[in-house]
């Protein structure tokens, strides 16, 4: 209601940890009218009751071509569709992921999920920044930025002309230019707002990079 308020579209990210999860959260955004809906097939470190990490969905082309079969079964006509992939370093990979998006037009591809089973570290006291066995996602880094560039440009070789929808790694107006640069114009910033806790974070980077234009730096 707030965001319809103000003339704000609605985004909610869903996740499954069973199966017939995507069912049920599915209908209940198409009954809360949700604008746009994102699949979440690369959440990293989604555990089992045992402790043992769950298969991720984005790695196995059959289980994609599923769960993105189950959400559009359900989803409103007019609601809009996107899915969150995880990073790839393998090109076959690529190329069956591509094929299953291909059959699926309706969605977005939304390009990248963390980097899973990443160490990190506290650096007061070197302890495991993350419970367990301190293996975390990782994101929002200037390499992470540039591993996504590049997962992004094989896909447009595959998927051409296909919208596509940038995330990782931008803090400020500067960072965004790696994704404009290879035709990325719809971005999402996560780890910067998380940093900060600041929301005119989202209109810093937006005022920054238009002075990129006019004020042109290196970063």
């Amino acid at each position: 209601e707030v965001a319809r308020a103000y003339w704000k579209k609605l985004a909610v990210s869903i996740a499954s940890l069973a199966p017939g999860d995507f069912t049920i959260l599915t209908k209940l955004c198409a009954d809360a009218n949700v604008n746009i809906i994102e699949v979440n097939v690369g959440c990293a470190h989604l555990m089992e009751f045992d402790g043992k990490q769950k298969p991720l969905p984005s790695y196995n082309p059959s289980a994609l071509a599923a769960n993105l079969d189950e959400v559009e079964s359900f989803a409103q006509p007019e609601q809009e569709l996107r899915v969150k992939l995880s990073p790839y370093f393998d090109s076959v990979l690529i190329a069956e992921v591509a094929d299953v998006l291909k059959s699926h037009p309706r969605f977005t591809p939304v390009f990248c999920n963390t980097l899973p089973n990443i160490l990190m570290r506290r650096a007061e006291d070197r302890m495991p920044a993350i419970k367990s066995n301190g293996l975390g996602g990782h994101g929002g880094s200037d390499v992470f930025r540039w591993i996504v560039c590049g997962v992004i440009k094989q896909f447009q070789e595959l998927l051409s002309g296909r919208r596509m929808i940038g995330v990782g790694g931008i803090s400020r107006g500067v960072h965004v230019l790696d994704y404009t640069d290879i035709g990325i114009t719809d971005l999402q910033v996560a780890t910067a707002f998380y940093d900060t806790d600041d929301p005119h974070v989202f209109s810093d980077i937006r005022r920054e990079y238009a002075d990129t234009f006019t004020n042109p730096q290196e970063d």
